[in-house]
């Protein structure tokens, strides 16, 4: 049923490029096939979202890592876990054509199962953790975590090759905190300030007397990396306890740089979501969004959106009930939430994106088996119901919108 009229390595047309349309992406998975497909629209304030016999399906091992232009003349797409990247032109519709051919980011990154973030139009970054074996003996009975090391590189989106790379970033949580066990397992979602990339990191916590993960250790830290960008040298491990969990997100975006060249981080341990921020190399502990103190059942955000002048959305999980996934209005310059009147039954895990335009906010919304809409929010309302519904969508079992981009 979703098939693409369009093979995987589209020739050239002559048809031009065409620009100003949102790029919406769907997640396939049947009995021997994983694709994510993606076709161009621009209106989705009405009108039907169909795959059926339609849209660009983008090759992948697994799943795929994708990303537009600013103006949507453009599609990047990372082929997970294989570590290929192609770059493809978009000339309307569903017609999509390769520009030039893929490059092989774990060659000089040094990993295959890389992940990708857009920076901006011109760069992007893929990373990747080295695993260690877990606790090491530095004296007799006295268990430590190894340092972890990261694999980092910088992509020429117009180009399309690694301008930078290092495979041996030295993530140092220090001596104290590594002695409770802790290590720094994955990272992700990369945002550019100052001369400096930050990255969210994901923490686990070992028992280091059975030298196994033990997910009942609270996670009483939140970290965040900081290399020199583009150089990626001089790696710091920016910690807090102000603000505590995983701060990786997961696909989503979960940095991001304010109007003042701040970083804000959302950090999640699964019972709480908070919202910190990073100020001259060091989180302000004078600032903290607490999600939970406002919305009693928020355990767990994968990621988050900020659109701007300090509002921003954020999907959390919900702890209680069917755990389902629903979305916050944060303003995080007053700390005031807004939990939005968004369908029940909704499954997040795996969004990757959405964008802002025009003073409204897009995200394609539906349950995990049913119909819904395409949810346009009104940036400036601060009602729980300052949306309209848009283009009608349908999810499908393991079939699913995974964003708008």
């Amino acid at each position: 049923m979703f098939t693409s009229c369009k093979d995987d390595n589209p020739s050239p047309t002559d048809n031009p490029l065409v620009s100003g349309h949102f790029q919406v992406a769907y997640y396939s998975e049947g009995d021997d096939v994983e694709a994510t497909y993606v076709q161009g629209l621009n209106d989705l304030s009405s009108g039907v979202i169909s795959w059926q016999n339609y849209g660009f399906r983008l090759p992948a091992t697994v799943t795929t890592r994708f990303y537009s232009s600013t103006d949507g003349k453009y599609v990047y797409a990372l082929d997970y876990p294989a570590g290929i990247l192609a770059k493809y032109g978009y000339h309307g519709g569903q017609d999509y054509a390769k520009i030039g051919g893929d490059l092989n980011a774990s060659i000089p990154v040094g990993a295959n199962a890389l992940r990708l973030t857009k920076i901006d139009d011109n760069y992007a970054m893929v990373h990747a953790v080295r695993s260690t074996a877990g606790p090491t003996e530095i004296a007799a009975s006295v268990m430590t975590m190894k340092p972890d090391t990261a694999q980092i590189g910088v992509i020429n989106l117009e180009t399309m090759s690694v301008e930078s790379a290092d495979q041996k970033v030295i993530m140092d949580l220090g001596n104290e905190v590594r002695a409770l066990g802790y290590r720094i397992f994955r990272i992700d979602a990369p945002v550019i300030s100052n001369g400096k990339a930050f990255y969210g990191c994901g923490l686990q916590r070992y028992n280091l007397v059975t030298g196994k993960n033990d997910n009942t250790l609270p996670k009483e830290y939140a970290a965040v990396l900081q290399v020199d960008y583009p150089s990626l040298k001089n790696p710091k491990v920016i910690l807090t306890q102000h603000v505590k969990g995983n701060t990786n997100g997961y696909r989503t975006p979960n940095l991001h740089k304010d109007e003042e060249g701040n970083i804000l981080v959302a950090a999640s341990s699964g019972t709480n979501v908070s919202i910190g921020k990073i100020k001259n190399g060091a989180f302000d502990i004078s600032f903290k969004v607490d999600i939970t103190s406002k919305i009693s059942n928020a355990g767990t955000c994968n990621g988050w959106f900020y659109v701007g002048n300090g509002i921003a959305y954020v999907p959390y999980k919900e702890t209680d009930g069917n755990k389902d996934w629903k979305v916050a209005r944060v303003n995080v310059r007053d700390g005031s939430v807004v939990k939005l009147d968004v369908p029940t039954g909704l499954d997040l895990s795996d969004y990757q994106y959405s964008v802002a335009k025009d003073g409204k906010f897009y995200m394609a919304l539906s349950p995990k088996v049913g119909s819904g809409h395409v949810y346009i929010f009104d940036i400036n309302s601060t009602s729980a119901t300052g949306f309209t519904r848009g283009a009608a969508i349908t999810s499908g079992a393991g079939q699913y919108y995974i964003g708008i981009f």
